[in-house]
């Protein structure tokens, strides 16, 4: 189950294309062997829609997203052009968020953060240290960012300056293998990853020696395409039939849903293992059917 839930998230497309404003600035300062990397595209109209969606429907993000709205002059999604995620380790502890941002620079994103939380009664005090800034809530709380651009910032994962100061000290240049890996991604696609060491998927019985993908949009349907390079043609072989195993009993466990599985495909070419999808309006509103359908039983 983890296998096709890691398969059918990373996507892959033929070749890379130009970067984003936040992947641009990232190459300059990420460090060398990351874990894996990335990243987001929000540019496509279409695109900024569907995230402007998901983001309204999470209850709990509700309040800030009012804040932002009335003082930044748009939600989150609107005020976010693109954003690059890099890890050391599968668990994200040593993680930093590079974020492109689409309409705001640095001056007005720290006014548009203090009168966010001047809205809710509380207080950000600023204070700069050359490019880094260090965002300080009266109420509790703080955060610290890198400013790579005056339009793209860097922060970790937790408030920690030299963890910031690690994740951001260049190397990512001469780190072959995964320049290599991202070189294989479309780097525009609205989502894409690249993975040095992916592990053990259960479901295939194989460790990769390294996965890539992105979710792109074509023709107005989502298509995605994930790669496994498995460490030799054997092995991508077995994976691939242990795949369609795990596809066939899942199809089962999904009742009404499983005939949504029939859009994914497999193929192996030398030791890439390659899963495609593409969803398609009619295929939403037909998933969509079928649960209102399992909710009534």
């Amino acid at each position: 189950m983890r296998a096709i839930a890691v398969l059918l998230v990373l996507t892959l497309a033929s070749s890379a294309r130009a970067d984003t404003r936040a992947l641009a600035e990232a190459r300059a300062v990420l460090p060398a062997k990351l874990a894996w990397i990335g990243g987001a595209n929000l540019t496509d109209p279409a695109v900024r829609t569907i995230a402007r969606n998901l983001w309204r429907r999470a209850p709990q993000q509700q309040v800030l997203a009012d804040g932002l709205t009335k003082s930044c002059g748009g939600d989150l999604p609107d005020l976010v052009d693109s954003v690059v995620v890099a890890s050391f380790d599968e668990e994200s502890e040593q993680t930093v968020l590079v974020i492109g941002l689409a309409t705001l620079r640095r001056d007005t994103f720290e006014k548009c953060l203090r009168d966010v939380f001047v809205g809710w009664g509380d207080h950000v005090d600023i204070t700069r240290e050359g490019d880094v800034s260090r965002y300080t809530v009266a109420s509790g709380g703080s955060f610290s960012a890198r400013w790579l651009a005056d339009d793209v910032l860097a922060a970790g994962a937790s408030d920690d300056a030299a963890l910031l100061a690690k994740m951001t000290a260049g190397g990512f240049a001469n780190d072959r293998r995964m320049k290599a890996l991202v070189a294989k991604v479309v780097v525009d696609a609205p989502l894409w990853a690249a993975v040095a060491e992916p592990g053990t998927l259960e479901s295939l019985g194989e460790a990769p020696a390294s996965a890539w993908g992105a979710i792109t949009i074509v023709k107005g349907d989502l298509r995605g395409e994930a790669s496994l390079e498995m460490r030799s043609a054997a092995t991508a072989t077995r994976a691939l039939a242990r795949m369609k195993t795990a596809l066939v009993d899942l199809r089962k466990e999904l009742g009404a849903l499983g005939p949504f599985l029939d859009k994914v495909t497999a193929t192996v070419k030398a030791r890439t293992l390659r899963v495609t999808v593409t969803i398609t309006d009619a295929d939403i509103a037909a998933a969509m059917k079928a649960l209102a359908g399992l909710s009534h039983q």
